[in-house]
């Protein structure tokens, strides 16, 4: 097991809902989508400590990228799994209320 004060990285693909939802399980929130591996999309995920805001928060599509790129620029973080309206996968934004680690 990691040290407590240690940040942990991952990264996991957007379409990957499986992955990416154990890994928000797991206290790895979602900070932002990167390119790598030849140019697929990954979400950078951090575990880091940080507390967040759970009474303000935004539902979001995993495939709306421009959304999630907007709330992340804004400071948001991808924290938890849920269903959209449509029964599809969808993903919990929060602000973080302490910086973490």
């Amino acid at each position: 097991m990691a040290p407590a004060d240690m940040l942990l990285f991952s990264t996991a693909a957007p379409c990957n809902t499986p992955s990416w939802a154990s890994l928000l399980a797991e206290g790895f929130p979602i900070h932002r989508i990167v390119t790598r591996y030849g140019g697929y999309a990954r979400y950078l995920m951090v575990r880091d400590g940080a507390q967040y805001d759970v009474e303000d928060t935004r539902i979001v599509d995993p495939l709306d990228t421009p959304t999630q790129m907007t709330l992340f620029t804004q400071g948001w973080r991808g924290v938890t799994r849920t269903r959209l309206p449509s029964g599809s996968p969808g993903i919990v934004f929060a602000r973080p209320m302490t910086n973490g680690l």
